[in-house]
């Protein structure tokens, strides 16, 4: 059997690899938004249609609701990827577990123990650290993208909550066909909006990236939660961040400042604390 840490670990590298395939394409955020989200709803879409399945059977407000939260997630997603470094960007992006836990605090009603305050306390301070090295001045690129995907982030907390009442009664590629339907109906005629419009290789590359990151990754991800605990899982997520910092630094030659690896680790520690909370429950 193929050992699933590894393969964890694998959907992890291709995962980090995003924002570089995004720096590489040089597109407008809502062009690479469109190649992100209409390749793998296109291709699941004459699937479900093979297999004769219902997609919208139930909970259809729910289903819109999120897919629609997804479209601007993805939008300010990319909007951070134009604006700051593949560092901050994926340090940021994986602040979504702390926004998760308020939410349902506040939407659900779930307990919230002194030791996730604290945990929430670091994460933030984690995000204030890697503010004050980008300045903070709305016209500066790096504070446009780290807010950015802080936006982001926050959302995919919200559609967590939603997602966890969706996989009773649905399966993870109808989950996904719900994250990219609407988004790529949205952002179609941006392709023919925008200026300039994609060059041949970048349709490919486009092509590729939505491919490999929006579907195909999903595979042994999803074969290692198959057989690995799930607090385990989400702890080899985390080598996303480590991947996706070594891409910009190796491939695109940007700096990694102290103030990102400090903001990492707290962002990076406090959501294991939370996890490890939550598990002891």
């Amino acid at each position: 059997m193929f050992n699933p840490y590894l393969a964890v670990i694998i959907t992890t590298i291709i995962w980090g690899s995003a924002g570089v395939f995004i720096k590489y394409l040089d597109l407008p955020p809502t062009t690479i938004a469109f190649f992100r989200l209409f390749i793998p709803a296109i291709i699941l879409y004459p699937y479900f249609k093979l297999k004769k399945v219902n997609l919208f059977r139930e909970n259809l407000k729910l289903i819109f609701l999120v897919s629609l939260i997804e479209v601007i997630s993805f939008l300010f997603y990319f909007i951070s990827y134009e604006n700051t470094s593949v560092a901050n960007a994926v340090t940021i992006l994986y602040t979504w577990p702390i926004f998760a836990i308020i939410f349902s605090f506040v939407f659900l009603k779930e307990n919230i123990t002194g030791r996730v305050i604290f945990a929430l306390l670091l994460a933030f301070t984690g995000v204030a650290i890697i503010y004050i090295g980008s300045g903070f001045s709305f016209s500066d690129k790096d504070f446009i993208g780290i807010t950015s995907m802080l936006v982001s982030a926050a959302l995919s907390g919200i559609t967590i909550i939603i997602f966890k009442r969706l996989t009773g009664a649905h399966t993870i590629f109808e989950i996904i066909f719900y994250q990219t339907f609407m988004g790529a109906i949205v952002f179609f005629p941006f392709l023919f909006i925008n200026r300039p419009f994609p060059a041949a290789w970048q349709f490919i590359l486009g092509f590729i990236y939505a491919l490999l990151i929006g579907l195909l990754a999903y595979i042994p991800y999803y074969f290692g939660l198959k057989h690995l605990k799930a607090s385990i899982v989400s702890s080899i997520s985390y080598l996303e961040v480590v991947s996706g910092i070594l891409f910009g630094v190796l491939l695109l030659h940007e700096a990694l400042t102290l103030n990102v690896i400090i903001g990492g680790v707290l962002i990076a520690g406090s959501t294991l604390l939370i996890k490890n909370s939550y598990a002891k429950v």
